[in-house]
């Protein structure tokens, strides 16, 4: 098929609805107002909580008619007419308010992600929302697999009409994410377009995504899997148009090989995705992506040297981390004691999730706490009792309880973190402390050197008359 004039191409087919349909032009006209600022080169009148978007570098809008490309068809009867009319239909059911606020409300409570992970986050929102499936807000990516079987499952009642409304929502709420300005002219034309480049290909309609070319027929039958990917395959390809515009600082509208390129990134998207499992799994993945584990808090926290709410911070990513991996306590000791490689079990609780939480403790401490600095007092000795006696962790003989560690950087050297020690640590009651802590500080020392951050520091040196031979017990 080969590539025609674009612009003039979506803009003329738009046309003809809008002369059909004089709702279209009402609808237009509430918010083609606004744009006469930029039209006349006057800074854009936008929303008073819009500050976010405002200060990122301005859109600029698609090239008028006359300076057009090619469109992705040459003859009508490479697409279905009645399927673009619903993708006309639907633009003027997006309620732009509610979509600028909602990313907005995005924008606020994720200020540190970049526009891609934003974007990530938004469409996996919209399947949440779509397959109608309540977002947990507590961890989501810790049901990751579960919550992508139930939007799977929510997908089968879920129509074509409905989708295209989402997807065309989404589009332009990307739109905003990557700095397009509040209500612009020719918005429509461009959700139109990333339709085109992600549901036209060869590859969809393979894969059965052909509603865009052969109409949506009631007995036509589209799995729910089909229907995820639509969603992700839209929001993926609205992803690689809107970066062009904001990273490359120009309009692929003004170049036919770059829309081409966007086009053919769409379809080799979906051809990572031929089989209903594979889509599954790219759904439970990108849930995982979209909400991983936060490491912010715990870093403004250590900034601030307050020590004792950054270990409870840390303790609570420690279990973030093993309900993401589904790990339990009593699997790693009766691996551990079954003598398999710590690694085994200890390699779930994810080598990239102990590096970064290590790390982020060693920078802030200077090196004095942290993982790796616990695990190198431990294999020092190879001695339990000499790692609570070193680390300051033993008074009177006894261990002492969470509350009297001291949260202070003039504690011993290895003192924190030290939730381990914190009454609900998620010990099974067969196990002690101290199974957790010797698979634990053998595996950190097993890392890498360069990954965990552990420097050739000198030997901690512990009070000989204090050492006692190793126990398997907090006693």
């Amino acid at each position: 098929m080969g590539i025609g004039n674009i612009f003039s191409g979506i803009s003329d087919f738009i046309g003809i609805f809008r002369r059909s349909d004089d709702s279209g032009d009402r609808y237009l006209s509430s918010y083609q107002a606004s744009t006469t600022a930029t039209s006349r080169k006057e800074k854009p009148k936008l929303n008073k909580n819009s500050s976010a978007i405002s200060s990122k570098k301005q859109y600029t809008p698609p090239v008028k008619k006359e300076q057009s490309l090619q469109p992705l068809w040459q003859k009508p009867e490479n697409y279905d007419k009645n399927a673009c009319q619903l993708i006309v239909n639907c633009l003027k059911q997006v309620k732009l308010d509610r979509a600028e606020s909602s990313v907005e409300k995005l924008q606020k409570q994720y200020s540190y992600k970049t526009n891609r992970e934003l974007a990530r986050i938004l469409i996996v929102k919209k399947s949440f929302a779509l397959a109608n499936v309540a977002l947990d807000s507590r961890d989501p990516g810790a049901f990751a697999d579960k919550s992508a079987k139930e939007i799977l499952e929510g997908m089968e009642t879920v129509q074509i009409p409905r989708i295209v409304r989402f997807s065309a929502e989404m589009i332009y709420q990307i739109a905003l994410i990557y700095g397009l300005p509040f209500r612009y002219l020719n918005w429509e034309v461009e959700v139109i377009s990333v339709f085109y480049a992600a549901l036209l290909g060869d590859v969809a309609t393979q894969y059965g995504i052909d509603w865009l070319k052969f109409g949506t027929s009631p007995e036509k039958s589209i799995s729910s899997e089909i229907k995820a990917l639509m969603i992700y395959a839209i929001g993926e390809t609205a992803c690689l148009f809107y970066e062009k515009i904001h990273f490359h600082d120009f309009n692929p509208f003004k170049k036919a090989n770059a829309f081409s390129k966007i086009s053919r990134q769409a379809q080799n998207y979906l051809k990572l995705f031929n089989s209903e499992a594979k889509i599954k799994k790219m759904v439970s993945k990108e849930i995982e992506k979209a909400f991983p584990i936060e490491y912010h808090k715990l870093c403004d926290l250590l900034e601030a040297k307050s020590w004792k709410e950054a270990d409870r911070e840390t303790f609570d990513i420690f279990l973030k981390i093993m309900s993401r991996k589904k790990l339990k306590l009593c699997e790693a000791v009766l691996l551990a004691n079954a003598k398999f490689s710590s690694t085994v079990w200890i390699s779930k609780l994810d080598y990239e999730d102990l590096e970064i939480l290590n790390n982020i403790w060693i920078k802030n401490s200077d090196g004095h706490f942290g993982f790796a600095i616990q695990s190198q007092i431990y294999m020092q000795t190879q001695s339990l009792e000499c790692f609570y006696q070193g680390v300051g962790w033993k008074i009177n003989s006894e261990l002492k309880s969470y509350n009297q560690l001291t949260f202070d950087i003039d504690s011993p050297k290895g003192h924190l973190p030290g939730f381990w020690l914190y009454p609900d640590f998620p010990i099974e009651p067969d196990n002690t402390i101290a199974d957790w802590l010797t698979v634990f500080f053998k595996y950190v020392s097993s890392l890498p050197v360069k990954v965990m951050g552990i420097d050739d520091a000198e030997p901690i040196i512990v009070n000989s008359s204090e050492q006692s031979p190793d126990v398997n017990s907090d006693d």
